[in-house]
């Protein structure tokens, strides 16, 4: 099985071109399952044999020019697979790892697009039934890519279409956000203001760490004249720590020195971490435009061997989401 690389553009035209549905696996570095989940669909051979009939592709989430896939599935757990028809229709969204369950779900798409089998494995952190996730996310996804692609003002209008009826019910910062700039491309600055509002009254835990940017670029949207640090703005020394060796059973820390480089009070809201081997501690009180504090990450050495922990430092700032890493080996 030949797993290639690139743009999400171009794995769809290849699938396209080579008629065959197009599985896509979305992935993060230091990722256990996300490695399990190749090694297995590059070993095994029935896995091999139902993948040979896809164009599959990989999607490394950490990558700048695939953040937008989290924006999308308000996901930050991996491995994702993605599964659409040649066409480019989004057929499910598998948060599995497990490869013979992948295995079975693309094999029921080859017989059966419509198989509604398809969204038994399909969920994110948006909160909506099976079906109805892949339906929001199939018109997101739409949208994104009618707003990314060469522009075509039938496409935007047909996504916005799409768009329009997963919202009543089934609304999330990334669909009022695509809708408002679809409105914009397409010049009726009235509904953009309209979705831009209903986006960026939305918050909690999950926006602030994924929709900083968007949030900034709907605001200058509104107003050409905001500026990044018109918002608090996080400005740290380093993102990534090794502390080196340590004895097992100790607990060593690593703290990271941030500034708010902003003009408005810096909030850190929460710094979550991504395994209950390590705690946080952070400042609970403003950082005031200009000064200066620390978080720290506490790893427990419980198991020998090499070890890297992450945490995400979620704030009211501009860049919210921040990503910060400490690593070691213990003896």
């Amino acid at each position: 099985m030949s797993i290639r690389s690139g743009s999400m553009s171009e794995a769809l035209h290849a699938a396209a071109a080579e008629k065959k549905h197009l599985m896509a696996i979305v992935t993060y570095d230091n990722c256990p399952s996300c490695d399990k989940l190749m090694q297995a669909a590059n070993r095994e051979d029935d896995f091999r044999e139902v993948f040979g009939q896809y164009t599959v592709f990989r999607f490394n989430a950490m990558e700048p020019q695939n953040q937008w896939l989290d924006q999308w599935l308000y996901e930050k757990a991996y491995p994702i697979t993605l599964l659409f028809t040649p066409d480019g229709k989004l057929l499910t969204i598998i948060r599995n790892g497990n490869a013979g369950k992948i295995k079975d779900l693309a094999a029921r798409a080859l017989i059966n697009p419509n198989d509604t089998a398809l969204f038994r494995h399909s969920r994110t952190k948006l909160p909506f039934g099976h079906d109805t996730l892949v339906r929001t996310l199939a018109a997101g996804f739409d949208g994104y890519m009618a707003l990314h692609n060469q522009p075509d003002s039938a496409r935007m209008r047909r996504a916005l279409s799409g768009i329009g009826q997963s919202i009543p019910d089934q609304a999330y910062f990334f669909n009022y956000y695509l809708l408002s700039r679809l409105h914009d491309k397409l010049g009726d600055s009235s509904q953009a203001r309209r979705f831009a509002d209903s986006a960026l009254s939305r918050k909690g835990p999950m926006e602030a760490m994924l929709y900083a940017p968007l949030r900034a670029e709907l605001k200058f949207q509104l107003d050409s004249s905001y500026d990044q640090y018109d918002d608090p703005y996080v400005a740290i020394n380093e993102t990534k720590i090794d502390i080196g060796e340590v004895g097992r059973n100790k607990s060593p820390k690593a703290t990271f020195k941030i500034r708010n480089i902003g003009s408005k009070p810096l909030l850190i809201r929460d710094l979550r971490v991504g395994c209950t081997c390590t705690s946080a501690d952070w400042p609970k009180k403003p950082i005031l435009p200009g000064e200066e504090t620390v978080v720290s990450l506490t790893y427990k050495a419980a198991k020998e061997g090499t070890f890297t922990q992450s945490a995400y430092l979620l704030t009211n700032a501009f860049n919210s989401s921040v990503h910060i890493t400490i690593s070691g080996f213990v003896m």
